[in-house]
């Protein structure tokens, strides 16, 4: 097995390698920090939450009618409307998925040559995925405008309030590794073999979906004295942070078996 510059990845797969001579030319291993990895997969990614939904402008009340221009005598009053309507809230981002193990593996090298490199060798199992984002909450309707009276104006309507927004989904558990096994030359070529593992760490919950804006009210309608505007709805209230996946996952055991 000559190594030249290069790495082997083995993703959640199954693998066996058997050489009778191993040689590495350069201590480069490329893009990767090892010449031989064994990995598995990092859990999917939440499903970011859907918005909240937001509402058109309310409908403004009718003017009031004039019997004749210029004359309010006998002239109604003018009309109001509905307040505006709340925005939705956003819906929570969904749990992310666990991280996916790597499979067992068997490394067999019968003898390594007197000018090879040091084997750099690495093994992780799968990370769990991120949360889901959280929606953001929708914004509320805005409140209609009072209808415009003869001698004074109807009041405008309140304005909605905004959605809240979603909570962030739950992180992916690490996963537990396979059992890897390594056959090597003993002696003075163990010097030749460097061996990494790491944990895999669980994923991170998912952000919060921020609140959506408030409504704001409708304007008084006008006449010889104006009616009044309409109050303005509340901001909706920002999400919480998805938590932290609940497991790390553990390094597959590598059972060493020193040749020689």
């Amino acid at each position: 097995l000559i190594i030249d510059g290069g790495s082997l990845t083995a993703l959640a797969t199954a693998i066996a390698i058997k050489a009778d001579v191993l040689q590495v030319t350069t201590k480069s291993s490329g893009s990767n920090p090892y010449h031989i990895g064994i990995l598995g997969v990092k859990g999917e990614d939440g499903v970011a939450g859907h918005d909240g939904e937001d509402y058109p402008h309310a409908a403004n009340g009718r003017n009031a009618g004039v019997p004749s221009p210029g004359i309010c005598t006998g002239a109604s009053s003018g009309g109001s409307d509905s307040s505006g309507v709340n925005g939705t809230s956003g819906s929570n981002g969904s749990k992310a998925g666990d991280g996916v193990p790597n499979f067992p593996c068997s490394i067999e090298i019968d003898g390594i040559s007197s000018d090879s490199n040091i084997l750099y060798f690495f093994t992780q199992s799968g990370l769990g995925g991120v949360g889901g984002v959280g929606g953001h909450g929708g914004t509320g309707q805005q409140g209609g405008m009072g209808g415009h009276g003869c001698s004074s104006g109807c009041e405008g309507t309140n304005g909605g309030h905004a959605g809240d927004g979603g909570d962030g989904g739950l992180g992916g558990d690490g996963a537990n590794g396979n059992p890897i096994t390594i056959s090597f030359p003993g002696g003075a070529n163990r010097n030749k073999l460097s061996v990494t593992s790491d944990s895999a760490l669980p994923g991170q919950g998912g952000a919060y979906g921020k609140g959506g804006a408030e409504g704001i009210g409708g304007h008084g309608g006008h006449g010889s004295s104006d009616g009044k505007s309409g109050s303005t709805g509340s901001f909706g209230s920002d999400g919480k942070k998805g938590a932290e996946g609940e497991r790390t996952g553990s390094a597959g055991n590598i059972n060493y078996n020193w040749i020689g």
